[in-house]
């Protein structure tokens, strides 16, 4: 009876354990998709963004303010600083610099 209780606890633990190792397994490659290189260098006054909203990301200069509401997705790359607004050939320029 003792030698069951032995046998059956070992067995439970050593299913948690290789529940374990199948999720970190999952967890490392998961982690591994995400880890996109970084671009080398991003264009005048441009910054590296990591998981902004598509509809929040940057402003351009048909759109000069993001928002009201945010999509949950999530993008990662070279976005305009802070000021700055995309305009219709990609480049971010000043507000006075927009049509």
């Amino acid at each position: 009876r003792v030698s069951q209780i032995y046998t059956m606890g070992f067995k439970a633990l050593a299913c948690q354990l290789l529940v374990l190792v199948v999720v970190g397994v999952m967890v490392a490659e998961a982690k591994k998709d995400l880890d996109l290189p970084r671009p080398k260098k991003c264009g005048r006054h441009e910054v590296y963004k990591e998981c902004q909203s598509s509809s929040c990301a940057e402003t351009t200069c048909k759109k000069p303010t993001t928002g009201p509401a945010c999509t949950y997705d999530c993008l990662s790359g070279c976005f305009c600083s802070t000021g700055f607004f995309r305009n219709s050939q990609g480049v971010c320029v000043s507000r006075n610099e927009c049509p």
